[in-house]
């Protein structure tokens, strides 16, 4: 069962690599 906390940190992971992605 997912539970906040992964789902934050799944969310957390994806928004870094995009933003990574964009600022590179």
């Amino acid at each position: 069962m997912t539970t906040i906390k992964d789902i934050a940190r799944i969310s957390g992971y994806s928004i870094g690599t995009v933003s990574r992605v964009i600022n590179n």
